[in-house]
């Protein structure tokens, strides 16, 4: 019987971008079975030991929302005018900037979490930390199911283009990945990097048209939500799948952009420090 020969060459140490992304998508290729494998470890272990089983996935957005929803009733909370109503405005809001902040989490807690698969076994760093992300793609279709629901509640009739509504949360997505990539750089090393980063996202999420129409009379802060990129690509989805607006294009495409090249600069440093990474586990 013929034996397989494994043949290691000396690495030049010269990475560059392309070369990383060239890596990432081998890299991935080749270990699909594994991360499939891991999504489903994950996602049964996450949801068996809660009293709500599979439903808290579908119950857990609409609680997230009551609090905001409870303030705005009470007049506690002016979203402004925001031409739709305001559960369903909150639903795709906080629905939108969840999925930002859970794949970034996600992301670096996959590294931490498969760190014994990483120091014994010769799976590539990337593919175990991206092993979560089929469980947010499965929550994005568990939201829509959810949105569709409110839908019919508020008795809402929403533009065509809401069947392109997941569609239209994939740079979000993308961006995300990137973050949480970065993160898990840097946070092997220094793990309050990534709680640090969470809380600033929490601050960030009131400069950007979440909970509100993120309107200010003062100029830097307007000039803040402006030039942030996360204000379309939170705000556009909403809009054109519920209103048919579609003027947020141009800062949408700028935020797909933006997504992009933080995607490969977070594989770029992912790449950079996977070494080192295995070695702080």
């Amino acid at each position: 019987m013929d034996k397989k020969i494994t043949v290691y060459e000396a690495d030049d140490g010269r990475l560059t971008i392309f070369s990383a992304a060239r890596r990432a998508v081998a890299d991935l290729r080749a270990s699909a079975p594994l991360i499939w494998r891991l999504f489903v470890r994950d996602f049964t272990a996450q949801f068996r030991q809660r009293i709500f089983g599979y439903f808290w996935i579908v119950l857990s957005p609409i609680l997230s929302i009551a609090g905001y929803w409870f303030m705005a009733a009470t007049g506690f909370l002016r979203p402004g005018t925001i031409g739709l109503p305001y559960v369903l405005f909150l639903y795709i809001g906080t629905s939108v900037w969840g999925l930002l902040v859970t794949t970034m989490v996600t992301i670096n807690g996959s590294v931490l979490a498969n760190g014994d698969l990483l120091m014994r076994t010769s799976a590539p760093p990337i593919a175990l930390a991206l092993a979560g992300l089929a469980n947010l793609v499965y929550t994005v279709l568990v939201n829509t199911v959810v949105l569709a629901l409110l839908l019919i509640v508020a008795r809402f009739v929403p533009s065509p283009f809401v069947l392109l509504y997941p569609l239209l949360l994939l740079p979000i997505l993308i961006l995300a990945t990137g973050l949480g990539l970065v993160l898990a750089s840097i946070g092997v090393i220094a793990r309050d990097v990534t709680t640090m980063a969470i809380s600033g996202f929490g601050v960030l999420m009131f400069l950007t048209p979440v909970i509100y129409d993120a309107k200010f009379e003062n100029q830097i802060l307007s000039t803040i939500v402006t030039l942030n990129p996360l204000t379309y690509l939170v705000s556009f989805p909403r809009e054109l799948s519920m209103l048919g607006n579609a003027q947020l294009w141009a800062g949408y495409l700028g935020g797909c952009g933006v997504a992009i090249l933080g995607l490969v600069f977070g594989v770029y440093c992912f790449y950079l420090v996977k070494d080192r990474m295995i070695e702080r586990l």
